[in-house]
């Protein structure tokens, strides 16, 4: 997977970047922050959508402070898997690890506003690598 992040898989949601009723998914959508890979991260994962064919790959630095001192994705898959992945590096940066972790997808959402019910298993999968990264770390706990 190249740092370049693709959409439009059929089986996610239809709507994709005109149609985002949500404009923070949809600045998200169009101008994607921290895309990429991390230089020297302490930990990556790579998670796959259980209803479609979105792939999310992240990589993560935290520091020894348990701060998350760096993040970035690439993601193949819809609007929704990209701007959720940009709006999940945004929160998460500058945070305690743990706290990111010990975030609700709700409490994601609700940061949102308003994301389609047929969407939120897109914007679901950044969260959900994180989680898997901060799991690993912590000795699969």
């Amino acid at each position: 997977m190249s740092n370049a992040y693709a959409y439009g898989t059929a089986e996610c949601a239809p709507a994709i970047d005109w149609h985002m009723k949500n404009q923070i998914l949809k600045d998200h959508f169009l101008h994607p922050r921290r895309m990429g890979e991390v230089d020297e991260p302490t930990g990556r994962a790579l998670v796959k959508s259980d209803t479609c064919s979105d792939l999310v790959r992240m990589t993560v630095r935290i520091d020894g402070d348990g701060i998350v001192a760096d993040i970035r994705t690439q993601v193949y898959g819809c609007g929704y898997a990209i701007a959720g992945a940009s709006f999940f590096n945004e929160f998460a940066l500058g945070k305690l690890a743990s706290e990111v972790a010990g975030a609700t997808m709700d409490a994601v959402i609700e940061s949102l506003g308003e994301v389609p019910p047929g969407s939120r298993g897109c914007v679901a999968l950044a969260p959900a690598a994180f989680k898997k990264i901060y799991r690993a770390a912590d000795g699969g706990a």
